[in-house]
């Protein structure tokens, strides 16, 4: 914001924050979509064997929310039986935690538990490959030729960002209002899913199962299925 208020002629792009400022334009996303894929994906892993889902997450409130809720609704638009349990590191860098809540999930039945807890989900990836469940990653591909258990991860592309930045400012379309970008964008998506990944795929997942998970994808691309609002934590539960 100092910067932009020196240099007032100038353009500035801010990811994943915002700020009150006329030439800055800030870029959120829509985490739920990529969530939701993989809810799904989680489900079409587990292939019925277990209707508990579990999540370790770095803090509850708003700030995981977007991921908690398209999670639970990409799992149980495949497992309407789907329960689910989520805890919290309260922390961005502590795997041991988050391997101790991930064994924890397990032993109550979960055989998916999303990791989402920063740098603490190598405890997560820990856990399943000593345990036998299944996980997944965010923001980049953390898929693994040694730990199969790693079936995908949410992916957030700050390089497509990147890309349809420059794109908007040389072309002529640039503007300074707050962005909201998702599958439809290709700033939001799934490993295996709607991005390519150099490690093998997990068995647990068909050519039909991705072929599925596409179907979804290309449904949050068009609009016909729309997480553009969301509710919130309380609404959802209340309902």
């Amino acid at each position: 914001v100092k910067v932009s208020a020196e240099f007032p002629d100038a353009h500035y792009a801010l990811i994943d924050s915002e700020v009150d400022s006329e030439n800055v334009k800030c870029i959120a996303y829509r985490e739920q979509e990529g969530a939701y894929l993989i809810g799904a994906l989680a489900a079409l892993t587990v292939d019925g064997e277990s209707h508990m889902y579990g999540g370790v997450h770095c803090n509850e409130g708003p700030g995981s929310w977007k991921y908690r809720y398209g999670y639970m609704e990409g799992v149980k638009s495949i497992d309407p039986d789907a329960q689910f349990v989520f805890n919290y590191t309260n922390s961005y860098s502590d795997p041991a935690k988050a391997k101790e809540l991930a064994i924890q999930q397990y032993e109550q039945g979960c055989l998916f538990i999303n990791g989402a807890a920063a740098a603490g989900d190598s405890g997560v990836y820990e856990a399943a490959q000593e345990k036998g469940f299944y996980t997944s990653g965010q923001d980049v591909d953390e898929t693994d030729a040694n730990n199969p258990y790693i079936v995908s991860s949410q992916i957030k592309d700050t390089y497509q960002t990147m890309l349809n930045l420059i794109d908007e400012f040389f072309s002529g379309n640039w503007t300074n209002d707050t962005a909201v970008w998702g599958v439809s964008e290709g700033a939001i998506g799934a490993v295996y899913v709607t991005q390519d990944s150099e490690n093998p795929r997990s068995e647990r997942l068909s050519d039909e199962d991705i072929a599925q998970l596409q179907q979804i994808a290309e449904d949050l691309r068009t609009g016909k299925l729309d997480l553009t609002e969301i509710p919130t934590e309380e609404e959802y539960f209340a309902g």
